[in-house]
């Protein structure tokens, strides 16, 4: 399976960076393929106009690229941060540029994180309500991540001791469940 991590923050401290990569290192571990999409790199505009609003030939290369890893998707994982008990803005017009086309059906679970004790809870629910609007579903786990700066190192890992692999794993476990019964779900690059 192909699975895009959508990440939601450019902030210049930004710490969730460590949930995606988390993620990102999970999805590989189960045999599967991920991509980490960071709305940093991207650089994208503040929202003018959709992907479909544009002429044929005039969308910004940038759109059509997110467009064709999203549509070869098989799944897909959001990971939020919390500003202000809110989804942060960057992920909002990042997701904003695309429509049901992009995402059609197919599953999404959501990852949310904090440096407070709550792990992002609030902007976790936000999504659960955003995402079905792009034409994904949710499952119904949540992988909320409290305290981010001590459970998860820069690049993903986690220490011997901690929960956070084996919470990943089986967060991942059910999304590859709903994605091997939604309709239209193939297997991409020969993976399974």
């Amino acid at each position: 399976m192909f699975v895009p991590v959508i990440y939601g923050s450019v902030r210049s401290q930004r710490i969730g960076l460590r949930a995606a990569r988390l993620m990102a290192r999970a999805i590989s571990n189960r045999g599967h393929q991920a991509q980490i999409v960071d709305p940093a790199e991207l650089d994208l505009p503040m929202l003018d106009k959709r992907i479909f609003e544009f002429t044929e030939g005039d969308v910004p290369e940038k759109l059509l690229r997110l467009s064709g890893i999203f549509r070869r998707a098989d799944a897909f994982v959001f990971v939020t941060a919390e500003y202000n008990h809110c989804i942060p803005p960057a992920l909002k017009n990042l997701m904003d540029h695309f429509s049901p086309d992009e995402f059609g059906g197919r599953p999404s679970g959501i990852v949310s994180y904090s440096v407070s004790r709550f792990g992002g809870v609030r902007a976790a629910e936000q999504m659960r309500l955003l995402i079905p609007s792009f034409g994904a579903v949710t499952i119904p786990s949540v992988l909320s991540i409290p305290d981010i700066e001590n459970s998860i190192g820069d690049n993903g890992e986690t220490p011997d001791d901690s929960p956070w692999s084996d919470l990943a794993a089986d967060f991942l476990a059910e999304l590859e469940a709903w994605a091997r019964s939604a309709p239209g779900v193939t297997s991409h690059d020969g993976i399974d």
